[in-house]
């Protein structure tokens, strides 16, 4: 399997249902950790590594993406340059 059919299976799957109902149900949980009026400290250490995990899981998603879009020769400042050569080349005679 390629690099880039490996990287949109791993998108997609970051992306599926299953993936947005595990963070969803990770969400619930912490929301009820932090009403808890005295947590334990397990707890609070449980909340804490909730709040790294998503934000890690974001990070790993938008990485990710910032990847496939290097991968597939898709950055802004290249197309926009692929451009400007594609018209240099179409005008030059």
């Amino acid at each position: 399997m390629s690099k880039q059919m490996l990287l949109q299976t791993i998108l997609n799957e970051l992306s599926g249902t299953d993936s947005k109902d595990l963070v969803a149900s990770i969400q619930c949980l912490c929301e009820a950790l932090e009403e808890k009026t005295d947590p334990e400290p397990y707890e609070l250490l449980l909340i804490d590594n909730i709040y790294k995990f998503l934000e890690n899981y974001q990070l790993l998603k938008d990485s990710l993406r910032l990847y496939a879009k290097i991968l597939n020769g898709k950055m802004p400042g290249e197309v926009i340059q692929r451009l400007q050569e594609k018209r240099r080349t179409t005008w030059d005679f």
